[in-house]
């Protein structure tokens, strides 16, 4: 076969990933995987938002301003709690299951709560978390911010002409942000690493490769569009592990071409 013919590494994982999900219960396995995470994160978002309702708000602010404030940062303060030290944890343990997954492994789904093993454990994988989600939350959160200080500024007349720029802005943050998207892959294969041994190594492996990267995630587009039309079933049942694994494989087979 000549050098012409051989297909792309990005078909080669979309391939591998296809016959992956072919393995007995592998795909049921992930999809579990999928619907324990988000039943802890509907779960506890339904249950803040019954206690929250179950406040009397209005007579508090009435009567009790200061115990209407005391509660309200309360209530913030918990929401966030959960999300950072239960929430980013599952998440991780989820990652770490679709990361068994992309090398033949049906990993246990008690992998789920791999990062409460040990305090040290708990540790490295908040640290490592947090590092992930200031990292590709906050730029998300400032183009939001951007879209609702032209709103507010100027009003609705001229958010359209906000959104493209926006776009533009988050595109080229995301292609910048695809350093750190082999962080995951390398933690399952090097669980010893340190933090940020593990964002160095993501670094150096995705040098250079940022917008192949960014293509690879374009071509689900469609898949993210007929997601939104079944509210969320083609994510679960096909779009998110198909492209969790395929895209662990082609970050897998880089990782090799650079250790080579």
């Amino acid at each position: 076969m000549t050098a012409l013919s051989r297909p792309s590494p990005a078909a080669v994982s979309r391939h591998r990933a296809n016959e992956l999900l072919t393995l007995p219960h592998m795909r049921l396995h992930l999809i579990l995987a999928i619907l324990c995470c988000m039943t802890f994160w509907i779960g506890s978002i339904y249950i803040s938002e019954c206690t929250f309702n179950a406040v009397p708000w209005e007579s508090l602010y009435e009567s009790r301003y200061a115990l209407y404030v005391l509660l309200d940062i309360l209530f913030y303060v918990v929401d966030g709690l959960i999300v950072v030290l239960i929430g980013l944890p599952l998440l991780f343990g989820c990652a770490m299951i679709f990361e068994g997954a992309a090398r033949g492994v049906r990993e246990p789904m008690f992998t789920l709560f791999c990062a409460f093993d040990s305090p040290r454990c708990y540790r490295h994988t908040l640290g490592l978390m947090l590092r992930l989600l200031g990292a590709h939350a906050l730029p998300a959160a400032l183009c939001a911010w951007l879209m609702w200080a032209r709103y507010e500024t100027d009003g609705p007349s001229t958010l359209w002409e906000t959104v493209p720029m926006t776009l533009v802005f988050l595109l080229i943050v995301s292609v910048i942000l695809g350093r750190n998207d082999a962080v995951l892959t390398l933690a399952y294969d090097h669980p010893a690493a340190t933090v940020r041994e593990l964002f160095a190594r993501s670094r150096a492996l995705t040098r250079g490769k940022w917008f192949a990267l960014w293509n690879f995630k374009l071509s689900y587009i469609g898949w993210a569009v007929l997601s939104l039309l079944t509210l969320g079933l083609v994510l679960i049942f096909h779009a998110l592990p198909h492209f969790s694994l395929s895209y662990s494989l082609l970050l897998t087979s880089e990782a090799g071409e650079h250790t080579s």
